[in-house]
């Protein structure tokens, strides 16, 4: 076995691991996705606590990813800082060697839909965020018209803009 065949099968696992890690994340934010629509914010610390052990661990596969591509640089003498993922993946295509691109295509699209998860449970955030503001808002512009407790038929609040609430009898 060469010296980059030793390097490549470290360096395909740790893509997998990556992968898994992604997988955890992706059901992380499916969690948090659930917990804002159903605004139970207790369940924001332990989803908040597994994701961050989730990003601890991503770390240090990033630090074994780079440390197996300074050794593949290494055994293929070129220049640490010109070899990138990507251009391993290139490069082994052109020797017929498989299976790291297909690691790398499918960890590529789920960092993507990480990516887009995350958007959208921000979205989700700020639109009831949005939403609690606008209602917080219209509620200090009411006053009562008559007082709270008013003789009249008719107490409500008045409000610039529009009446929040309207309470009749």
């Amino acid at each position: 076995m060469s010296a980059a065949q030793s390097v490549l099968a470290p360096l395909t696992d740790i893509l997998h691991r990556e992968e898994e890690a992604c997988d955890r994340l992706l059901s992380t934010l499916h969690q948090e996705r659930t917990a804002i629509r159903r605004l139970m914010i207790d369940d924001f610390e332990l989803i908040n606590r597994d994701r961050g052990s989730i990003l601890e661990s991503l770390e240090r596969l990033e630090s074994e990813r780079r440390r197996a591509m300074r050794e593949l640089s290494r055994s293929w003498n070129l220049p640490e800082e010109t070899l990138t993922l990507k251009g391993i993946v290139e490069r082994l295509k052109s020797t017929g060697t498989t299976g790291l691109d297909e690691r790398y295509a499918r960890l590529a699209r789920k960092l993507r839909t990480v990516r887009e998860e995350i958007a959208f449970n921000a979205k989700l955030i700020e639109a009831i965020q949005s939403f609690v503001t606008k209602v917080l808002s219209a509620w200090s512009e009411g006053e009562p018209a008559d007082g709270i407790y008013s003789f009249g038929a008719d107490r409500g609040f008045r409000a610039s803009g529009g009446a929040l609430l309207r309470q009749r009898g």
